[in-house]
């Protein structure tokens, strides 16, 4: 199984919105993946920002797939780029992760 984790820290003000405005325009935008890939776990969630320690992080994105090219098929889905230029605008930071579990 490959764990894919994105990561986002967004922008104080873009696109004429807030922070938390945006954040939840990230999270649609995101979501609108879930149906259109083949992953066995889609969730796309908002940060509660609850630890003391780290509070940048906006929005996360958890993903598995049975296998890599499951993944580079989400990765190439015309819809993909479509919520990259909804998402890269928003941002100021991104991580991603990518793990065998």
């Amino acid at each position: 199984m490959i764990r894919h984790m994105v990561m986002f820290e967004l922008l104080e003000q873009a696109e004429g919105k807030s922070r938390v405005e945006n954040a939840h325009t990230v999270q649609q935008a995101l979501a609108s993946m879930a149906p259109l890939c083949d992953a066995q776990r889609f969730e796309v969630t908002l940060n509660e920002k609850r630890d003391a320690l780290s509070k940048e992080i906006d929005v996360m994105l958890l993903a598995e797939f049975d296998s890599w090219e499951k993944l580079a098929n989400y990765h190439n889905h015309p819809q993909f780029k479509q919520v990259i230029a909804t998402v890269r605008p928003l941002r100021k930071n991104r991580w991603a992760v990518d793990s065998v579990v």
